[in-house]
């Protein structure tokens, strides 16, 4: 249910302003630089400012633990790495060693498997010049990432043959 509502909210406003809508969700979350406590009571603060109905709770044996003793083995070696998490709008025009592409089935048109079998053009098609920017990123390692096998499929034509 939870999927077919973000699918039906995406259909209604877009898939670039839900994008929106979840990247200033997730900027208005306070800072892990505390217990599991405190973080869920700033979150609920801040969810009340923000007019977010959300509410979280936490048990009280877990209020007291450290987010850093949970997570930071994990952030430390995130921060330790050379990474950058972003959208393909987001990196055009610079290069990196490696690149993941992560596809859906399609995107706001057509799916990707139609535009490839019927041998669309890149130029002629928005979601495929989108995608043509994020293949292009990488100098030495590209992973395309796709939903299913067909798709796959697909990919490996247009890109292999």
């Amino acid at each position: 249910m939870f999927k077919e509502n973000i699918n039906r909210l995406i259909e209604k406003i877009g898939f670039i302003e839900f994008r929106k809508y979840v990247y200033d969700f997730i900027n208005i979350l306070p800072k892990t630089d505390c217990s599991i406590g405190e973080w869920v009571e700033k979150t609920n603060e801040t969810f009340k400012k923000a007019d977010v109905s959300i509410e979280l709770k936490i048990k009280k044996k877990g209020k007291k633990l450290d987010l850093d003793q949970l997570f930071g083995a994990a952030n430390k070696q995130i921060v330790e790495k050379d990474f950058r998490l972003g959208t393909i709008h987001s990196i055009k025009g610079e290069t990196f060693e490696a690149v993941l592409v992560i596809l859906k089935t399609k995107g706001i048109g057509s799916p990707y498997k139609t535009l490839l079998q019927k041998n669309v053009k890149i130029e002629d098609n928005e979601e495929l010049r989108i995608v043509y920017v994020g293949i292009t990123r990488p100098r030495r390692l590209l992973v395309l990432a796709v939903p299913d096998q067909a798709t796959k499929t697909a990919w490996e034509e247009k890109l292999l043959h």
